[in-house]
């Protein structure tokens, strides 16, 4: 295997390189090195203190990341509660355009592998470690800025109210899905705030399931 793709695959991913992911993306010709632009512009990236007064403060919220046992980026996390009339819930997202400028270096290389690689024991990500696994990555107890949608739901799985817009969030556990399952089913607890958040969320799926199940629609 060529020690430049090897040492290509190292810098990208920030992990020692498994060589059938490495002989995977050479065969393909898939982008694996990083333009040394896209590196700089990574490595310049900071995060401000805190919200500004446009942006929602959701940090006291038990936001969770639910993702597979082997995942490496928190890209998504989630929050629900019961309300007088329904059920409210909050899914929030890394705000990577925070940090990607249209037409920059970062977006180029964005563009140009249009998602994050996986091969075997091996991940090349859309964007540098210093984004993927830090800076865009909802780690736990870590303060980070999102864009988040916000939605009520009445008892009959309808929607009520609807917001959008960008906030911050400070995720209270990165969870496993099996994880979650376990705190759903009761053998285990996630603290109070996130078992309550998972059973909302639960709550929530069986509204929306029922709603879409009168309204005939098909489960793929």
């Amino acid at each position: 295997m060529d020690a430049w793709v090897l040492g290509r695959l190292e810098q990208a991913s920030g992990t020692t390189p498994d060589l059938d992911a490495c002989a995977l993306f050479a065969a393909h010709g898939l982008p694996v090195a990083f333009c040394p632009q896209a590196l700089a512009d990574a490595g310049a990236c900071v995060l401000p203190h805190g919200p500004t007064e446009d942006e929602a403060d959701l940090r006291d919220l038990p936001f969770v990341t639910i993702d597979g046992t082997d995942a490496q980026d928190f890209d998504d996390a989630v929050w629900a509660t019961r309300t007088a009339t329904g059920l409210r819930a909050m899914v929030a997202i890394a705000d990577v355009a925070r940090h990607v400028a249209p037409g920059s270096p970062l977006d180029q290389a964005a563009r140009e592998r249009g998602q994050s690689l996986y091969g075997p024991g091996q991940v090349v990500p859309m964007l540098p470690a210093r984004l993927s696994d830090d800076l865009c990555s909802l780690r736990p107890g870590a303060d980070r800025p999102c864009l988040f949608v916000e939605l009520c739901f009445d008892t009959a799985g309808q929607t009520t109210e609807r917001r959008i817009g960008r906030g911050w969030i400070r995720s209270a556990r990165r969870l496993t899905y099996e994880m979650a399952e376990a705190v759903l089913d009761g053998t285990t607890s996630g603290s109070a705030p996130i078992d309550a958040s998972l059973q909302a969320l639960r709550a929530v799926d069986a509204v929306l399931q029922a709603s879409e199940r009168e309204r005939g629609a098909l489960g793929l």
